[in-house]
């Protein structure tokens, strides 16, 4: 008995403590995903053409529910719907709700990316590739490798703050290995027991002057929302 703890003293702490990748994104989703959530902000989107804004209201409940409605810009009136399988958009004038393309894009976002990521481990294989330094945060670094073809991006590299498991940088690849896109978290919050990206840069790799940022203006979480908001039948209205 002697004899095995002193080997288990010098075990590096490391060792002992590790987290796997897969623990460590269940620990990401565990904190991006609410009883509900509501939350009011903006999108500034940049490209060679200039630079347009519109606000939006986005609303979410557990991990599969996710609803964003844009209140002013160009995308006035359109909602965004989620689920766990499937995206859907109803624009303001028209009858019919229809599927949307996860790659479908605002700018440098996808729909899929503005809706966000509660169930990464049913879309996505994971390895664990280090530990780096991002503005004095330590992060771990993570690779997804996709599971289905209905996801938004082949592989995404994402660096992991240690300390609070928010994402402060995404890496987006195509299948073929091209880097697309780069996600940056400028602001975080704690809300409750939470800790949220309230502003975040996305650039286009493969388009000079193209980029998209999200800001967060109020955040409310775990209020009462009706359940109706997150059906299709509601979103024809």
């Amino acid at each position: 008995m002697k004899k095995i703890l002193f080997i288990l003293l010098f075990i590096p702490c490391t060792l002992i403590f590790s987290q796997s990748a897969d623990d460590i994104v269940r620990k990401v989703d565990e904190n991006s995903t609410y009883k509900s959530y509501r939350a009011e902000g903006k999108v500034v989107v940049e490209g060679s053409y200039g630079k347009r804004t519109s606000e939006f209201i986005a609303y979410a409940k557990g991990v599969d529910n996710s609803l964003i409605e844009f209140i002013s810009g160009e995308e006035e009136g359109q909602k965004i719907f989620k689920t766990s399988d499937d995206l859907y958009i109803k624009y303001p004038y028209a009858e019919d709700i229809q599927r949307l393309s996860r790659k479908k894009t605002l700018g440098a976002v996808s729909y899929d990316e503005m809706s966000g990521e509660r169930d990464t481990l049913k879309n996505y294989k994971t390895k664990l590739l280090g530990r780096e330094t991002i503005d004095g945060r330590d992060v771990y670094k993570i690779e997804l490798i996709a599971k289905t073809s209905k996801v938004a991006h082949y592989k995404q590299e994402l660096f992991v703050d240690s300390e609070n498991f928010v994402v402060l940088k995404v890496l987006y690849y195509s299948k073929s290995g091209k880097l697309t896109k780069e996600m940056v978290t400028k602001e975080v919050k704690k809300i409750g027991d939470k800790f949220i990206g309230t502003r975040s840069l996305i650039t286009d790799k493969l388009k000079a002057n193209n980029s998209t940022e999200s800001i967060l203006f109020s955040i409310e979480l775990d209020i009462p929302l009706d359940d109706k908001i997150f059906s299709l039948d509601e979103l024809a209205w």
